[in-house]
């Protein structure tokens, strides 16, 4: 197969996570000699040197392991493992290990002239056990029974599932290994890296962990791709798509905001400063096309939006520019509001925007001031300005209500402060001065997110330690806290239904929780960059610019 230079066709892997190597292999190298899965793809058993290691994927850890062990294999539809050892052998379970039937056993079989073992398989229907013994051979077992069936014949031991020459890939670095998955994509893994092959088109994942090398790789029954390193540490992907082109073939486009389009909760509208946004639609999996602003009666035709979308409601879109936010209606294309303020990076800034665009709240990071806009107001100047002197600077606002007359800021040292907004400016166009409470002392606070339920404004505050606090906005009492991880909460979202919400730490880490605070779904998108959740779709724009539609795992029951 030829590499062709179309790699963007090729699907993708996404690390899902790592598995340090364990303790007994401190300073070894590790080559496994069988890889096996379980039939329902969360456990991966490999055998290397002597010990058989069994890895929790889900979960992330090693379940158990057992030495003196040459080889391993798995009874389809039930799921366990044959562990055959120097002079024994035995089905246990997958999961824990445990012992379920004895095939060989060498203590009981002094009679017999029973050599050393060196390999075992089981036929593909389950019903045989066999195994290499260096004195008799091959020989039969019944799985049920363990019960020997005598010698096999030559053409009893399965097919050999190892890659034809012909199928090998034609490339400068030869692969260290191979394998399929079931939709007939190959893997192979190379000292570089990992190349995944569709049809002829290649893309390639470059990874390296100190001084540990690519060994071996293998596919699970969930299509979940498992490589290990020769240091022990076993690294997970998960298969996706090819990735999707929002750029248009302008491979200096780099998005960065993705928000729900509330006018069709079904798409996501993907943007970033200066560049044209895009619609994808869950409902596709796909890009159906560009936003266009509507012809108006001027006679300006229709014209791709440009600018980073702060938020899209049924009639109107936020788009924040670098020193403006303007407010459009969708069904005109004028600008129907703007604010804006010298030097007001927009990318910098902290910013969150009313319901319908009804007032703006912004503040540069680490300062000690925020600022509330009226955005269709002719006056440019702030409507309040809210002080948080002494808190260490704000690390992180949001408004309360749909109107905006109830701000949240979150401070570097650990308060969180509750202003109301008038509905007046102050005197001769200057900003009203608006002192706040302390309605909560919790960590540092790194994110801010409102939601109801049952009657009940609800503050959502991450912290650095990797909590996440709930806050009764009125009551000012912490009434339950949830752990979303060891690293800061970097980022909340809410659903447009207040039912569920996401939360991502800095290490990658995203859950999904519903209101109740009931963690519902799980994983780890180390590039993600910001979130974004629909009643269809969970995703995150990733550090390339991409919008990346996530599947999270259930979450695990401690």
């Amino acid at each position: 197969m030829r590499r062709r230079n179309d790699v963007a066709m090729a699907p993708t892997l996404r690390l899902v996570s790592r598995l340090a190597p364990p303790p007994s292999l401190a300073g070894a190298r590790f080559l496994p000699k069988r890889v096996v899965f379980h039939p329902r793809g969360r456990y991966v058993a490999a055998t290397c040197d002597g010990t058989l290691r069994v890895w929790d994927l889900d979960e992330g850890r090693i379940a158990w392991e057992r030495e003196e062990v040459v080889d391993c294999a798995v009874v389809p539809e039930s799921g366990e493992l044959l562990v055959v050892g120097w002079f024994d052998a035995s089905l246990v379970s997958f999961e824990r290990g445990e012992l379920i039937r004895t095939i060989l056993d060498e203590d009981e079989d002094e009679d017999e002239d029973v050599g050393e073992l060196t390999a075992g398989v089981v036929t593909s229907d389950g019903a045989e056990i066999i195994l290499w013994d260096a004195a008799r051979g091959p020989m039969r077992y019944a799985t049920s029974s363990g019960a020997e069936l005598g010698a096999a014949e030559a053409d009893t031991t399965g097919d050999d599932d190892r890659l034809d020459d012909d199928d090998r890939l034609d490339d400068d670095e030869p692969p260290l290994a191979l394998a399929r998955s079931s939709e007939g994509l190959i893997f192979t893994i190379h000292r570089s890296g990992i190349a995944v092959v569709a049809d002829v088109v290649l893309s390639h994942h470059a990874f390296s962990y100190g001084d540990a090398k690519p060994a071996a790789l293998a596919v699970s029954p969930r299509d979940r791709l498992v490589t290990w390193l020769d240091d022990g540490s076993c690294l997970t992907w998960r298969i996706e798509p090819a990735p999707r082109d929002f750029s248009a073939g302008h491979s200096e486009w780099k998005y960065d905001h993705a928000v729900v389009d509330e006018a069709a909760p079904g798409r996501v509208i993907v943007s970033g400063y200066g560049l044209p946004a895009h619609v994808w639609e869950a409902a596709r999996g796909s890009v159906v096309g560009a936003v266009y602003m509507p012809a108006d009666e001027e006679g300006q035709a229709e014209r791709p939006l440009h600018g980073a979308v702060l938020h899209a409601w049924p009639s109107s879109m936020a788009i924040v520019h670098l020193e403006s936010v303007s407010l459009i209606a969708r069904a005109s294309g004028h600008v129907v509001g703007s604010v804006h303020s010298h030097g007001f990076d927009g990318g910098a800034f902290l910013r969150a925007i009313a319901r319908g665009g009804a007032r703006l709240l912004h503040a540069a990071p680490s300062s000690h001031r925020a600022f509330v806009h009226d955005p269709t107001s002719a006056s440019q100047h702030a409507l309040a300005e809210l002080s948080a002197e002494g808190a260490g600077g704000i690390t992180a606002l949001v408004f309360a209500d749909e109107a905006g007359s109830l701000v949240l800021l979150g401070c570097a040292d650990g308060t969180l402060r509750r202003y109301r907004i008038p509905d007046a400016a102050g005197r001769d166009g200057r900003p009203l001065p608006v002192a706040g409470v302390t309605i909560a002392s919790v960590g540092a606070v790194r994110s801010l997110a409102c939601m109801e339920h049952q009657g009940v404004r609800l503050a959502l505050v991450g912290d650095t330690t990797g909590k996440v606090r709930y806050v009764d906005v009125e009551r000012a009492v912490v009434v339950r806290t949830l752990d979303a991880g060891a690293d800061p909460v970097v980022e909340i979202v809410t659903s447009l239904d207040g039912s569920r919400f996401c939360t991502r730490t800095g290490g990658g880490r995203i859950r999904m929780w519903d209101v109740g605070g009931t963690c519902t779904g799980e994983c780890v998108e180390p590039t993600a960059r910001a979130l974004v959740l629909g009643t269809e779709v969970v995703g995150m724009i990733d550090a390339l610019g991409q919008l990346v539609v996530l599947e999270p795992s259930p979450a695990q029951k401690t």
